[in-house]
């Protein structure tokens, strides 16, 4: 036999769709430990293993309690479920560390009473630097709503070839 019907054959086998003929073939060409190719050797200690254990008779009933026991597993679904304790305990973090949040601005705030006091003496001049930065900001809000408008465009075009693909 030469290397491609082993290879044919081996396939074969190994997705169990091998004839008789097949696998009693490569049964007589992997018989000789002493003449097979040194390619083959692995491949010939594998099927001769795989062959061996189908030989093999299962235990009677076997497949019936693998099923029984499968399905017991199955449903029994291990979920994860937080006790009602959990809850309470976590809300009252929650609430004491909001308390000590506030507390601890409040104190800042009270200390930085400066960060209040106007940063510009002569209105005009902070008229002037709030209308830039009101400028400034809108403009970069347009540039965002723009990405956005694009990117639902595209978020449309992918949704509409999903649909036709689905239908």
């Amino acid at each position: 036999m030469n290397d491609k019907t082993i290879k044919q054959y081996l396939a074969a086998f190994y997705d169990g769709t091998a004839t008789e003929q097949e696998e009693q073939a490569l049964a007589d060409f992997f018989a000789d430990k002493v003449n097979v190719p040194s390619l083959w050797k692995e491949e010939r200690e594998v099927f001769l293993l795989i062959r061996k254990s189908a030989q093999t008779p299962l235990p009677e009933g076997l497949s019936k309690r693998l099923e029984k026991s499968l399905d017991t597993h199955i449903s029994k679904g291990k979920t994860f479920r937080i006790k009602p304790i959990a809850y309470k305990i976590t809300g009252i973090a929650a609430a004491v560390l909001l308390c000590i949040g506030i507390a601890l601005n409040q104190a800042s705030f009270n200390n930085d009473r400066n960060m209040t006091a106007d940063t510009y003496q002569d209105p005009h001049e902070a008229a002037k630097v709030a209308g830039e930065a009101l400028a400034f900001l809108s403009s970069n809000l347009n540039k965002g709503i723009d990405q956005m408008e694009d990117a639902q465009k595209e978020m449309q075009q992918v949704s509409n070839i999903l649909n036709n693909q689905l239908k």
